[in-house]
């Protein structure tokens, strides 16, 4: 009896260990099942962050191939776009056309290709191809109407030493410099490669030399003064007496209107800030920058002599001369254009002229150098002249003269070297001048009233047409 409870116990315990066992083993069964159903999880995880980055890889490298493979419209087809965004910026007429002839040279003599596949060695056989064009290609009868690429063809062929050529200067910046901005500009527009980027420099060997101008010596200016007091007009009388005492550039001082010339803050200021020239005619006043669109100030030593006085009765043009002309009563399609070449003219008769660095433009340098003597601010001067004003510090502030500062350059010290005494009569001459300006208007008018009146019936032909209404030229 007990050796059977023995067995039946011994049994039990057999049968307690194996269950324990087998209970161990199942337990390590789930905990291997488990760390491999985790290791499974993470692989999968794994995979699909892997599969992610793998599509977005794709993505981009197929937007970079696309990227790489879109390069852009062409030069010619996006022109206008940046022409466009220049107008709408405030920049002048003037370089905007500018602009627009410097790029299609580029187009003409390169080719028209999409704006981001130019290369460096596009730009450097551009400026290389320059150094063979003449620097008043424009002006010469003998290339009128000739392409860019014909003249440089005919230039290089004939390597002719006495050609003034294109300088170095000219060439990078008003041909290379601004088909760069451009092709910037359009880059960045059409989210392309900007081709130039981080492109080593640009150099030139240019058969051309650029001229240094400087400001005129009293010599030079006295002489000025003298020849220009017996001018034949009253242009030749008082333009270069302005030039010279205001730094005003030619051009701004041809469009003036005898609105323009008033008092503000005590002295006599141009206003140069208004936009349309003649009312109901779209004539907007052609300034070479924005910075050129100012008030400045006239020298008291002008009024004196009878400048107010005498542009207080203009109520058109101040100076009609370059705008209509006398002799064959029609209006002058580019009045700067006949300003300069005028007294270059009169320059070349006054002995003024020396190696092409006495012109009209050098009473500008002149006016600096002065205004610098007396210890004027180059702020000031820069807001005068009509020049950027340089620097961050100049930036801030009134971007306009001070009434302290328009006092001070109207009542500025002239130099001690400077004879004014042949001006003393200029008021006199002048009104005797323009007496007979207005006679000869009078007469021209009364003659065109005469040979375009209606013809009478009774010779026996019909009555004369109605003259045509002249259309307004546009500036």
């Amino acid at each position: 009896m007990n050796d059977d409870i023995r067995a039946k116990e011994h049994h039990i315990s057999r049968t307690k260990e194996e269950i324990n066992g087998l209970k161990d083993k199942l337990v390590a069964e789930f905990d291997a099942r488990k760390n491999l159903y985790e290791k499974a999880d993470q692989v999968i995880q794994a995979t699909n962050l892997t599969i992610e980055e793998t599509r977005y890889l794709t993505e981009s490298n197929e937007i970079l191939v696309e990227r790489i493979d879109n390069q852009g419209p062409n030069l010619s087809k996006a022109l206008n776009l940046f022409l466009i965004d220049r107008r709408l910026k405030g920049v002048a007429e003037k370089e905007i056309g500018t602009l627009e002839r410097k790029i299609k040279d580029f187009i003409e003599l390169i080719g028209d290709a999409p704006i981001s596949s130019y290369s460096i060695s596009d730009i450097q056989l551009f400026a290389r191809q320059l150094t063979f064009l003449p620097e008043r290609h424009k002006l010469d009868r003998k290339w009128k109407n000739k392409k860019i690429s014909d003249i440089i063809k005919e230039n290089e062929a004939e390597n002719n030493p006495d050609t003034k050529y294109l300088c170095e200067k000219t060439i990078l910046t008003n041909y290379v410099g601004r088909v760069k901005t451009a092709i910037r500009w359009l880059c960045a527009d059409h989210k392309v490669q900007y081709p130039f980027e981080n492109a080593p420099r640009i150099s030139v060997n240019a058969h051309g030399r650029s001229i240094v101008r400087h400001g005129l010596p009293y010599e030079a200016v006295n002489r000025l003064l003298r020849c220009a007091s017996k001018g034949a007009n009253p242009e030749e009388i008082w333009l270069p007496l302005l030039g010279l005492m205001t730094g005003a550039r030619l051009g701004e001082l041809v469009y003036l209107r005898g609105a323009d010339i008033q008092r503000m803050n005590g002295v006599l200021v141009a206003d140069l800030t208004t936009g349309n020239l003649l009312p109901g005619r779209n004539i907007r006043r052609p300034l070479k920058t924005e910075q050129s669109r100012r008030m400045f100030v006239i020298h008291e030593t002008i009024c004196r002599l009878g400048f107010e006085e005498w542009v207080s009765g203009r109520a058109g043009w101040v100076f009609p001369l370059f705008h209509e002309s006398v002799t064959r009563n029609e209006r002058i399609k580019r009045p700067r254009n006949a300003a300069s070449k005028r007294f270059q003219r009169l320059f070349d008769e006054w002995g003024l002229t020396k190696d092409r660095v006495e012109v009209f433009h050098a009473l500008r340098h002149t006016y600096k150098d002065w205004a610098r003597e007396k210890g004027i601010e180059e702020r000031t001067i820069a807001l005068q002249t009509g020049h950027s004003l340089q620097g961050v510090a100049l930036q801030y502030g009134t971007k306009a003269l001070r009434p302290d500062e328009m006092r001070r350059l109207a009542t500025l010290a002239l130099p001690g070297d400077w004879d004014l005494a042949p001006y003393n009569y200029a008021m006199s001459r002048t009104s005797a001048l323009t007496s007979e300006e207005l006679k000869v208007k009078r007469r021209r008018n009364r003659r065109k009233k005469v040979l375009s009146g209606p013809i009478p019936d009774w010779i026996g032909l019909p009555p004369a047409p109605k003259p045509k209404r002249r259309r307004s030229l546009r500036y």
